[in-house]
């Protein structure tokens, strides 16, 4: 499976289709410590340093961890949410 995840909040405002997620022109009010929590639980599930982990985060949405197990996507997308991170997978 695939984990793709939102930061800062669950609405899209890019509107690209890339998938299945809630879009608006504007976002709902922001966690300012979320970005900072995504990078911490990206580093941690994935195992990459610092510097790769906030590059997916502000790369977002997008892929975190490819080609894995559905139970493993679906820990994942367990500890991405916990983080604030809005979660499909694929």
């Amino acid at each position: 499976g695939t984990a793709t995840f939102m930061v800062l909040g669950d609405t899209c405002t890019r509107g690209c289709r890339f998938c299945n997620i809630k879009t608006a022109k504007h976002g709902e009010p922001l966690d300012p410590n979320e970005p900072e929590k995504l990078v911490k639980a990206v580093k941690e599930l994935t195992g990459l340093g610092l510097k790769e982990a906030k590059e997916i985060v502000d790369g977002a949405p997008g892929t975190v961890k490819a080609g894995v197990s559905k139970d493993e996507a679906e820990a994942l997308k367990t500890q991405l949410e916990e983080a604030g991170a809005e979660v499909e997978l694929k």
